[in-house]
């Protein structure tokens, strides 16, 4: 079913619902069944003709299930279903909040962590004699942007890492 004639349907629905509202009608539930059962029957045809080998199951048991029991849909039903929906999407949320609240406390563990090195990187490049003040700076610069190279540089021992901080600055 196309768009146009769907709306064009909902519309002369809701002429119809309008007129019943105005003769004092009250089986607005059936007609809301009939409604969903139409839109059920829309979205499958529309799930069919995009995936024909595709079986929609959901559909059969709807189908099935309004056929056994004709009574509709209570208000009582449909807002048990709401508040249940509502009440899972705030327990997802919730767990989400606390998933995100963790990343980022591991995120300001892990940068903590991070100055501590530089700040021991600052120290151990100060000790290093005869590397320049420049030398110094670029390896300061660089070398943090690199955390797995840090460990190795300060795991290094004294004699090589004059070496090593100048071959790391000029491959960086």
């Amino acid at each position: 079913m196309n768009r146009s004639v769907f709306f064009e349907e909902l519309r002369a629905e809701n002429v119809a619902n309008e007129m019943n509202l105005e003769e004092g009608s009250n089986d607005n539930g059936c007609e809301i069944d009939a409604f969903l059962d139409e839109m059920d029957d829309d979205l499958a045809t529309q799930s069919q003709l995009s995936n024909p080998n595709k079986v929609d199951s959901t559909f059969s048991k709807k189908k099935r299930r309004s056929s056994e029991a004709s009574e509709p849909y209570s208000s009582t039903s449909l807002i048990d279903a709401v508040t249940l929906l509502g009440d899972n999407i705030r327990i997802v949320g919730l767990e989400l909040s606390r998933s995100i609240a963790s990343e980022m406390l591991i995120q300001n563990k892990s940068k903590m962590i991070i100055q501590e090195k530089v700040q021991t990187l600052y120290v151990f490049l100060g000790e290093i004699k005869g590397l320049t003040d420049d030398e110094r700076i670029d390896a300061l610069i660089k070398i943090p942007d690199h955390p797995m190279q840090m460990l190795v540089f300060l795991s290094l021992p004294p004699s090589m890492r004059l070496a090593w901080v100048r071959k790391f600055i000029s491959t960086h």
